[in-house]
């Protein structure tokens, strides 16, 4: 699993929704999109942050979620790889409460 930062676009008949997010995307998955611009199938984005409407980090996961996302890899737009979890990086000023009490109980 790498972090990853994704622009994905999914336009449908009447409406276009783009979304910006931070996850783990599998290796597999990685490679075959640098292997092949045409690219196409469904891949799973897994503990998910994304920027919320408050521009903070937040992570997209609650007591009903578990923070895993579907696409299709056609609709990636762009994407950016990191090498640790991007909370980490971010300010804490940038950081949602969900955000600050992650990294409170991973520090512990």
């Amino acid at each position: 699993m790498r972090w990853t930062y994704l622009e994905i676009k999914t336009e449908m008949t009447n409406d276009t929704t783009s979304s910006y997010l931070y996850g783990q995307v599998k290796e597999s998955v990685i490679n075959k999109i640098k292997r092949n611009e045409n690219a196409k199938g469904i891949f799973f984005v897994e503990n998910t942050r994304y920027i919320n409407d408050d521009d903070l980090l937040q992570l997209y996961e609650d007591r009903n979620d578990k923070g895993t996302l579907a696409y299709r890899i056609e609709h990636i737009q762009k994407i950016e790889f990191f090498k640790r979890d991007p909370i980490l990086f971010f300010d804490k000023k940038q950081l949602d409460a969900s955000a600050i009490r992650f990294l409170k109980e991973k520090t512990k």
